[in-house]
């Protein structure tokens, strides 16, 4: 095996981590739950929003648009994607930098670690392959073995990395979410102080 196979296997191990970072599809009998997604319609619409549940037969979801929750049957829907936005339980975009706000790399690490080990593993047996069928090519085979070892690295530290991200956002909607309660409860607080002291007011205006 000479430089010029190993850089073509590297290249093919890369371009296979693109082609695999694309948007996933939904299944739609099985939506999981708290999913940003787009959904394309049969009639060539798309909408937005995060799913709260559905089945074989319909999907329920909050809208991006009207920020209420929607139901549709699932023979309008063509396809629903992972969404390149991530929305609150409101249904309303969470800004990246938030989320980067709620991100630690600790999956990112551990995964990306054990990928090294796994690979660089892997990657031994084909040096060892490599150097009994040619002692000669030390190099080739060393090459082969760093590559299998930053090729589980990278794949492993993707996944790391997206566990991170859903628990960022996770984390974001949580933080939102408890927010949201606390100026329910203040708003309700002041209604409730508005209404006393309206109470008040008659009762004075009654002694009067």
């Amino acid at each position: 095996m000479n430089k010029l196979s190993v850089m073509i296997t590297f290249i093919a191990v890369i371009f296979t981590l693109i082609q695999c970072g694309g948007k996933k599809t939904i299944n739609m009998n099985q939506p999981p739950s708290q999913t940003s997604v787009r959904i394309n319609l049969a009639n060539g619409a798309a909408q937005e929003g995060i799913i709260v549940t559905g089945d074989e037969k319909k999907l329920i979801f909050v809208n991006a648009e009207s920020h209420q929750v929607d139901t549709l049957d699932n023979f309008n829907i063509t396809s629903i994607v992972e969404s390149e936005y991530e929305y609150d339980f409101y249904g309303n975009v969470i800004p990246k930098a938030e989320i980067s706000e709620n991100k630690n790399y600790k999956n990112t690490f551990l995964y990306g670690a054990g990928g090294l080990v796994l690979g660089t593993a892997v990657g031994f047996g084909a040096f060892v392959a490599i150097l009994a069928a040619d002692s000669n090519q030390v190099t080739a085979a060393n090459l082969v073995m760093a590559g299998f070892g930053i090729a589980g690295a990278a794949v492993f530290g993707m996944m790391g990395h997206s566990s991170d991200v859903d628990r960022a956002v996770e984390k974001a909607r949580e933080a939102r979410y408890k927010d949201e309660q606390k100026q329910m409860v203040e708003e309700k607080k002041k209604l409730e102080e508005l209404k006393k002291q309206k109470e008040e007011l008659k009762k004075k205006e009654g002694k009067q």
